[in-house]
């Protein structure tokens, strides 16, 4: 990258994709380096789509190596044969981008930061009628707020990274951290909070987290949190939600302090429960066809 930067501050801004491969051709670019700088969208002014310059990569590292060959051995280029016309085309066609998520992802997995946008962006309209915090807006709190401390809130977010690790006492406890288009913040959760996802916690996915803030001194905002919901528009989750059944992945008979445990029937798939009770056993699929269909 750095080469790349020199010959554009020596040589003046790449006109197209042609006049990068002639001006570059002295720098060491392999094509997972051209595939990167495709991705986080490094080549978007030359008028191509990402989705048509990743069809047609081997054409980009073709024209490269081909100007490395002729400046090697002093030949002429055959794409320089036009005087080193910068607005020499290659023969690449045109194609329908990528979708939003897609584009993002690709930027996320190369330059580690959403470019083009957020994720969460494509939920706006969605999330008007929640009543949410921005953690942008937490992280601005100063240290002379105390009244903010174990405050509590709502966000809608996506978990970037997560880690269990039991304590001493035997308890479970995962440190997350979570981001939305206004900044990033970690949280904490022990195993009731997690209780009513309906598989285990993953990167990338779009959460809803209850819980109250923590402020310490000398310390970042943090958020002790009392639930975590996947943000799920399934058609499944939107029948389920409107049954008012509540999903875990984590069996609720196995922690009888489990809220969930408390009131109404339990549906389970849990093989445990053959082991200390009577109840039938039901598949996935089963459970989704009773709640879903009203089946007895």
């Amino acid at each position: 990258i750095n080469g790349i930067i020199e010959v554009r501050e020596r040589e003046g801004n790449f006109e197209s994709l042609y006049d990068f491969a002639r001006k570059c051709k002295n720098v060491p670019i392999n094509k997972r380096a051209i595939e990167s700088l495709i991705k986080s969208g490094a080549f978007d002014s030359f008028g191509y789509t990402r989705r048509a310059l990743m069809q047609s990569i081997d054409i980009i590292v073709n024209c490269l190596e081909n100007e490395r060959r002729n400046s090697s051995g002093g030949q002429i280029s055959l794409f320089s044969m036009s005087n080193n016309d910068t607005s020499f085309s290659l023969d690449i066609k045109n194609a329908e981008e990528f979708d939003f998520l897609e584009l993002l992802n690709y930027e996320k997995e190369t330059t580690d930061f959403y470019i083009s946008g957020h994720p969460l962006l494509k939920l706006k309209s969605e999330l008007q009628d929640i009543n949410v915090s921005q953690i942008g807006e937490i992280l601005e709190i100063t240290d002379d707020e105390t009244a903010y401390d174990n405050k509590q809130l709502s966000l809608v977010v996506m978990l970037t990274s997560n880690k269990s690790r039991k304590t001493k006492s035997g308890k479970i406890i995962t440190q997350l951290n979570f981001e939305d288009a206004s900044g990033e913040i970690s949280a904490v959760a022990f195993e009731p909070a997690l209780a009513v996802l309906s598989e285990p916690l993953k990167n990338g996915e779009v959460y809803i987290v209850d819980g109250k803030l923590s402020l310490k001194e000398e310390n970042p905002p943090e958020i002790l949190c009392n639930r975590i919901r996947k943000f799920n528009k399934t058609e499944y989750a939107a029948k389920l939600a409107a049954t008012g059944v509540v999903l875990s992945y984590i069996c609720p008979l196995m922690y009888m302090n489990n809220p969930l445990a408390k009131k109404g029937r339990v549906i389970t798939n849990s093989n445990k429960l053959r082991t200390y009770t009577t109840s039938r056993y039901y598949t996935s699929e089963e459970i989704l066809d009773i709640i879903t269909k009203g089946a007895k």
